[in-house]
């Protein structure tokens, strides 16, 4: 069984080109069988004439006969001579049809012939492609084990945790203090973020779960070609994460590190002394308008999430019937309303207590603050989502490949070998219909010999 695409390339491209000189050794055979038929039957017809030569010949000098005694002795070898004669017609009808059977052989054994030699010239173009393609993952793979990807996660982890001697992480944060930008400012910064990131997630997810969801229709009723797809989708899926790891965790690492480093720089100022102090004022009022956000915000990230599942439940429910114009009884969606539902009265529930008094205070909060300082509040947010992207990638990104493709390689082989049988039983189909056609068309006369029993 093969472990990887290329092996599967490879192991179908022998078996095809075990099938194209199977074929041809067949071919051959037949050949030389419908060779040896025809002459069968030419003998046979040469042979029918002289029969027939002489019968005319008897009949003629039976017809000159003068004696009785002579007429008795021709018509002894006359019977002798017909019932011969009849035994040759079977003979040639018999040969005739051997030469029918084999002609249908030439060309069943030409056709799969024809067929191996098409799968073959396919295969071999597959076979370069995947030789290509496992060279690339290969070097994926490579470049994951090494540096500096075999050690970014930690990395990433230590710039965070400011571990190992950086400082960086720290020293830009320490640019958003309280003392510049209020505590529960700051969290509803990074909560809206949070917020629309996690939008952005959801968004990718949903691609997957219809990717997913077609993948396990085609599971269930698309046969070995629908089995081999749903692991096509697995495959692609695990491929895409380790190429998107190994051409892009060294970028994002350093793209955060170098945003920090300016951030950090020590002649960076966020905000001006009068600016710092303009946030600062009448605090309570905002803190309490900011506390009614953070419900609000939260309730909808809940939602957010609970919509998705429910989404994907109408999907699927759907996906069985996409003429259904009511779906609302479905067992999933059912069980997702529930959820979707319950969040929407919290997250509704939230709004109602976020007055407009407090919007406005808040906005006009945020107004305080220019957009260049808004703009590094957004640079260290996303310096930080792309060291934890980093530092929570999966270390089983290779493994998680290997045992996909391995997983699609034997789907796809078995979804190879139930075609080529497909194609062999046609095959057989069109032989045996061909030698039907011969039968039915010889019957007539055929019949007549065998009740008669010539051919005994």
């Amino acid at each position: 069984m093969p472990n990887s695409l290329l092996e599967l390339a490879t192991q179908e491209r022998d078996l095809f080109k075990t099938a194209r000189d199977n074929a041809r050794d067949r071919l051959g055979t037949a050949q030389a069988f419908l060779s040896a038929e025809r002459k069968t039957l030419t003998d046979a017809i040469a042979q029918l004439q002289q029969y027939e030569e002489q019968i005319a010949a008897l009949r003629a000098q039976l017809a000159a006969a003068a004696v009785p005694s002579d007429a008795t002795v021709l018509l002894g070898e006359l019977s002798t001579v017909t019932v011969q004669h009849r035994q040759q017609q079977a003979t040639v009808l018999a040969a005739r049809a051997g030469v029918g059977s084999a002609q249908a052989s030439v060309a069943s054994a030409q056709s799969m012939l024809e067929l191996a030699d098409a799968r073959l010239t396919s295969a071999e173009a597959r076979l370069a492609q995947a030789t290509q393609e496992d060279a690339r993952r290969q070097a994926w793979k490579t470049a994951v084990g090494q540096a500096p990807l075999a050690t970014l996660r930690t990395d990433a982890s230590n710039v965070l945790a400011g571990a190992g001697g950086s400082t960086v992480y720290a020293a830009a944060q320490a640019k958003f203090v309280p003392s510049i930008i209020p505590a529960k400012l700051w969290e509803l910064a990074t909560q809206r973020y949070t917020l629309w990131h996690e939008r952005l997630k959801l968004a990718r997810k949903a691609v997957e779960e219809a990717e997913a969801q077609r993948a396990t229709l085609l599971d269930t009723s698309g046969g070995l070609a629908g089995k081999a797809e749903k692991q096509g989708v697995a495959f692609r899926l695990a491929e895409r994460r380790l190429t998107e790891y190994a051409l892009t965790g060294r970028d994002r690492y350093t793209r955060a590190v170098k945003l920090l480093q300016q951030l950090a720089d020590p002649s960076n100022q966020v905000l001006t002394a009068a600016e710092a102090a303009d946030v600062q004022e009448a605090l309570g009022d905002r803190n309490d308008a900011a506390d009614l956000e953070k419900p609000l915000n939260a309730a909808q990230i809940v939602l957010d999430a609970r919509q998705a599942a429910y989404d994907d439940a109408v999907l699927a429910a759907y996906a069985k019937d996409p003429n259904d114009t009511n779906v609302s009884d479905d067992t999933g969606v059912v069980a997702a309303k529930g959820p979707r539902d319950t969040a929407e009265t919290t997250r509704n529930d939230a709004r109602n207590d976020f007055d407009a008094n407090s919007r406005a205070l808040l906005l006009a909060w945020a107004a305080v603050i220019p957009d260049r300082a808004w703009r590094q509040i957004l640079t260290f947010l996303e310096a930080t989502t792309l060291l934890n992207e980093v530092k929570d990638t999966p270390a089983t990104l290779v493994a998680d490949l290997n045992a996909a493709e391995t997983a699609y390689a034997n789907a796809l082989l078995a979804e190879v070998k139930h075609s080529f049988s497909l194609a062999f039983l046609e095959n057989a189909i069109a032989t045996r219909k061909a030698m039907l056609e011969s039968v039915q068309a010889n019957q007539p006369t055929r019949l007549l010999s065998a009740i008669r029993g010539d051919d005994i």
